[in-house]
């Protein structure tokens, strides 16, 4: 869901709110004779979801109009709310699972000049 409004005639803001699953995985267990871990085959394949992903992120932007062309940018806050959630698991045989979570909040910027 976005919602945003212009003012000032060359400004811009915008919030935008994503939610989504989370990505559905396979459980392991620690085979103690092998002091390994394996997929568990007697659970049905991807029965498992990882944390659902909730960002809120805010944009500003500005365009500037000269004869030559125009000016844009942007400054926009990823994840205000700094949700982590594990976003990609990968199974290491010695280790168990080795997780990737998301980045934390993250500034982005942006510059473009059209002629």
């Amino acid at each position: 869901m976005t919602i945003g409004s212009n003012f000032k005639k060359y400004h811009g803001l915008s919030f935008r709110l994503q939610f989504s699953q989370g990505k559905p995985y396979t459980g392991a267990f620690f085979d103690a004779t092998t002091n390994t871990y394996s997929y568990d085959t007697n659970r049905a394949w991807n029965s498992e979801r990882m944390e659902n992903i909730i960002s809120l992120n805010l944009r500003y932007s500005f365009k500037v109009y000269q004869k030559w062309g125009n000016i844009t940018g942007y400054i926009e806050i990823w994840n205000l709310l700094n949700n982590t959630p594990v976003v990609e698991m990968h199974l290491n045989p010695r280790q168990g699972f080795e997780t990737f979570r998301a980045n934390g909040i993250l500034p982005v910027a942006g510059f473009m000049v059209d002629f």
